[in-house]
């Protein structure tokens, strides 16, 4: 697992791997000592992660779109090329960094 995330999701969303870390260390410690629970939330975060990993390979063969300046990026671009704003790594939306440039509220 760790192989996937740091081989897969970190060079897509190095902020979405980290949290994947941190809770595979939480699981982990469930295991080890026992929790009633820790079977079934270790299943949870497999799903979960596979569910990732899918959606990291269909967005890396594509194109990237940028949101902010629609210039076209190159498949996996973490980075818009042309303004520097940072793309929707996952292609769901929700997870990804708002760059200060980006803030509407500024």
């Amino acid at each position: 697992m760790t192989l996937s995330i740091f081989g897969t999701v970190s060079p897509a969303d190095p902020v979405l791997a980290n949290d994947l870390i941190e809770e595979l260390g939480v699981l982990a410690n469930a295991i080890k000592n026992n929790e009633p629970d820790a079977s079934a939330r270790f299943q949870a975060y497999s799903d979960k992660l596979v569910g990732i990993l899918n959606r990291i390979e269909k967005e890396g063969n594509k194109e990237r779109i940028c949101h902010v300046c629609n210039a076209p990026n190159r498949p996996g671009a973490t980075v818009c090329a042309s303004c520097g704003a940072t793309l929707d790594v996952l292609g769901f939306g929700g997870i990804r960094s708002i760059t200060s440039s980006e803030n509407p509220w500024r």
